[in-house]
């Protein structure tokens, strides 16, 4: 189940293949049931030329998740949203289109709405609640789990998984729920916020995996470095952010004989998409989506190509269920089939949808965070640009900001409103409520910002300030 952008031909020639074997063993099925109506592929365009196939299985998977969820005895969250849509009961769906005419699912909706009045299962289940760590600076999201099911693609994984003893899973303590069990491995639960102790501890151990985000791996280095030789760490799993060159750099020389495996996660759903060997080698952020349990679809960003937001929705009955749910963040679909032979689609995570959104160091920023600042100093111009950079010292990953202003009158003394911006920006500048940006600057994941007065930025851009990227 998987909704990409359109190739330049319609299909592949193995896609083809598969369509004209399709169709004639529809006819052998219809010649044998004397007219009965056989199992169709339904096929379909929506969203601006986005091409989609779906088969009958998945349709079927998504219905029940459909009926499930606007049937539910415990919440009426989804027949209240899809009411004014005449979607408010599973017969309204008549086919596959239809799906695609519901509204799209954004976390405002959710944090809006009381935890418990968008609960779809009895509290009798296995249930545990967890929430996203806040640090998008919007409110963080209380959402239910249940059971997590051993992975159903064993055979794909790394052949390094069946060589481990003792992982370290390095992570907020109520993201643990998130972890499936794996066969083999002894699973030591580190506390961020005791990194000391949590070095030592894993020392004691012995462990020769770490399962972590690179954020958190970049800052336990020192501690776990003065107990413990890193040459004996065989894996390093990532999970929640992509990777950086420079932390590739820094992680390759501080571990030389481990191998690198990312994962697409996010809170909502957990695993979202997994690596197999050969793209591990790779060392790049593409994923197979995992079919099973995710339907996934890619919303074309305009005069973006084949980029687009990815729209998640659950195949299974989860305690929170998501359905066609904006994650925010973008990619695009690989269109080529992987060498290890697992069937689920190919999908490459790029930078977030917004183009005036970063997410650093696990921290979202906004213009808003600067103009929140900014705007306070009259002799400013609206439009600003705010450019992020990184550097590398002493095997820390450091990240600078520049900000560059224009002033209204040139006659104003330019050291001087340098000055006076870079205090009030180091001292004021917020990421959100949570988090100052001082205190992020003296924990050692950015250095002062900086001031340059630029003449080049366009005048009368009200919402032209923008963030832009250098990493």
């Amino acid at each position: 189940g998987f909704l990409a952008a359109p190739r330049t031909s319609e299909t592949s020639s193995k896609q083809m293949g598969r369509l004209r074997h399709l169709k004639k063993s529809q006819k052998k099925k219809r010649n044998k049931a004397n007219g009965k109506q056989p199992v169709r592929l339904i096929y379909f365009y929506v969203l601006k030329c986005l091409y989609q196939y779906m088969n009958d299985l998945t349709w079927e998977k998504i219905k029940s998740v459909l009926a499930f969820g606007i049937d539910n005895s415990h919440t009426s969250f989804y027949r209240e949203k899809y009411k004014p849509f005449g979607f408010d009961k599973i017969d309204s769906f008549k086919s596959a289109d239809d799906f695609f005419k519901l509204p799209f699912l954004e976390k405002k909706e959710l944090t809006k709405t009381p935890p418990f009045e968008r609960l779809f299962l009895e509290t009798s289940k296995e249930i545990r609640a967890l929430s996203t760590s806040g640090t998008t600076g919007d409110e963080p999201l209380i959402i239910f789990r249940g059971s997590i099911p051993p992975p159903s693609h064993k055979e794909h994984l790394p052949k390094i998984y069946s060589k481990l003893r003792c992982g370290l899973f390095l992570t907020r303590p109520q993201n643990m729920v998130n972890h499936k069990q794996i066969k083999n491995i002894v699973r030591f639960f580190g506390n961020p916020y005791q990194m000391n102790e949590t070095a030592a501890l894993a020392s004691s151990l012995g462990i020769d995996s770490i399962w972590t985000s690179p954020e958190l791996l970049i800052h336990f280095i020192p501690f776990l470095e003065k107990n413990y030789k890193l040459e004996k760490i065989k894996l390093l799993r990532f999970s929640s952010s992509k990777l950086s060159e420079h932390l590739l750099k820094i992680f390759h020389e501080k571990f030389p004989n481990a191998e690198f495996i990312q994962e697409y996660s996010l809170t909502e759903f957990g695993s979202v998409g997994i690596q197999c060997a050969a793209l591990a080698k790779k060392e790049e952020p593409a994923f197979h989506i995992n079919q099973r349990k995710i339907f996934c679809e890619i919303q074309p960003a305009e005069n973006d190509g084949g980029n687009g937001e990815i729209i998640l929705t659950n195949l299974r009955k989860e305690p929170s269920l998501f359905i066609r749910y904006k994650t925010g963040d973008l990619g695009e679909r690989i269109n080529e089939q992987c060498e290890c032979g697992l069937e689920f689609p190919l999908i490459r995570l790029l930078d977030r949808k917004e183009s005036d959104k970063l997410k650093i160091m696990g921290f979202e920023i906004r213009p808003s965070n600067f103009s929140d600042v900014l705007y306070d100093f009259q002799q400013l111009e609206k439009s600003f640009e705010v450019h992020f950079y990184q550097h590398i010292e002493n095997y820390k990953l450091i990240n600078d900001i520049i900000v560059k202003v224009q002033l209204k009158d040139r006659n104003t003394s330019l050291e001087f409103t340098k000055v006076i911006l870079e205090e009030a920006l180091n001292e004021k500048f917020r990421i959100s409520n949570r988090f100052k940006f001082a205190d992020l600057i003296q924990q050692g994941f950015f250095s002062k910002i900086k001031i340059e007065i630029n003449d080049n930025i366009e005048k009368g851009q009200t919402s032209g300030s923008k963030l832009i990227s250098h990493f």
